[in-house]
């Protein structure tokens, strides 16, 4: 059994893979990125004070456990290094595709070292399922490869840029290696471009 880091988006889906007896550590990724200011050329501890700061503005949580949330989180990721293989668990809408392109824009700019990455990535809500549908998910896993890593980075630069050029030209390239980032470029709560 290999020795495997569990990264999805919140605890719900945490406590039914736990249910689901999926194997490895389990790491939630906090974060609502599409609300609230998302800077460019931050490391990623760097954008977490400012994300922290954020959340902690508009009292969605006790100002020190939103602090120890990012730092954990940041932290086992940075230990990545200790598991064999990383999962990404998501969703397709908007909370979750900008989550991925933060993981794996973070993985793009880090040596990997020998350790696999792979995603499960469904158009079903993971805090929805039941146990036996989140564990018959684990055969749609798949492998990350440099297109999935260079498309997130490229796309989380051009979330992130003060200018909406960059996130207008990305309808203009391949983006079948993440299916589901296409729908992005359009709220589907407004129907309009999503301009940061």
């Amino acid at each position: 059994m290999k020795n495997i880091l569990n990264i999805t988006n919140g605890d719900c889906a945490v406590e039914i893979m736990k249910k689901a007896e999926i194997p490895g550590v389990f790491l939630p990724w906090r974060d609502v990125l599409h609300d609230g200011p998302v800077p460019e050329n931050l490391s990623l501890e760097e954008l977490s004070e400012v994300r922290t700061q954020f959340i902690i503005g508009r009292n969605w949580g006790a100002a020190e456990n939103i602090r120890k949330s990012f730092v954990e989180r940041d932290n086992e990721l940075k230990c990545y290094g200790k598991y064999e293989k990383v999962i990404l668990w998501f969703e397709h809408d908007l909370y979750d595709q900008l989550q991925i392109l933060q993981i794996l824009d973070w993985f793009h700019s880090t040596p990997r070292n020998g350790v696999e990455l792979s995603i499960i990535c469904t158009d079903r809500y993971l805090g929805m399922l039941s146990p036996a549908e989140m564990k018959g998910l684990m055969i749609h896993e798949e492998l990350i490869t440099e297109r999935h890593l260079t498309l997130s980075s490229k796309a989380w630069s051009a979330f992130r840029s003060s200018s909406p050029e960059k996130w207008y030209e990305l309808l203009n390239i391949d983006t079948s290696a993440l299916p589901f980032l296409e729908g992005v470029f359009w709220s589907n709560e407004t129907g309009h471009f999503i301009e940061r």
